[in-house]
């Protein structure tokens, strides 16, 4: 997490990295959301993504999408969903 805002209606503004590791290289999304209720347990977060790194197969790629995720704040357990489009470069 790059940026962490709360704001009055109990929800929070973020900014993040995440990084996809696979045997064929990495990607590297920068997320942007809300997430809350921040006074419960678990912190439901919707937001947008794009790719703005890869390495390895996937060096040159672009792409964006949506996200959806639970955190649990108590376990640190985390469910996501990315959704979206990506294309590699040709050359």
């Amino acid at each position: 997490v790059t940026s962490f805002t709360p704001r009055p209606d109990d929800m929070a503004s973020f900014e993040a990295t995440e990084t996809l590791t696979g045997s064929k290289g990495d990607i590297t999304l920068a997320l942007r959301g809300t997430t809350g209720p921040l006074d419960s347990p678990n912190h439901v977060a919707r937001g947008k993504w794009k790719v703005v790194g890869g390495t390895g197969a996937y060096a040159g790629l672009s792409g964006h999408g949506t996200f959806t995720a639970v955190t649990n704040q108590v376990t640190g357990a985390l469910t996501a969903i990315n959704q979206g489009k990506v294309r590699v470069a040709r050359g």
